[in-house]
């Protein structure tokens, strides 16, 4: 069993590359291909990790702070100046900026 699997693996020679019989039955999804992906995610009645990092879904997956009280999440912190900032700093603007408690 371990020869077939060795047999199946590219060999050292290759350089990482696949060989032309690979990658001729190889298709590439297409955007279109990913979006009806996503979109059969969306419609199922699990809630999908994957689907909290593609904008048209992520809205999903940001907690509702009336129903827990949590901080707010990381992406309503952000903002393109704090990546200037030393830890202490950022620590300094963020505590000023807003209650992280609420």
């Amino acid at each position: 069993m371990e020869d077939s699997i060795e047999r199946d693996l590219p060999s050292d020679d290759s350089n990482g590359e696949m060989s032309d019989q690979h990658t001729e039955s190889t298709l590439i999804p297409t955007v279109t291909d990913y979006e009806s992906f996503f979109e059969q995610l969306s419609e199922t009645d699990t809630k999908p990790a994957i689907l909290s990092l593609i904008p048209k879904y992520s809205n999903a997956y940001v907690p509702k702070r009336m129903v827990a009280k949590m901080s707010p999440p990381l992406q309503l912190l952000y903002k393109s100046e704090y990546i200037e900032l030393d830890y202490l700093n950022l620590l300094k603007q963020l505590s000023k900026s807003q209650d992280l408690t609420n």
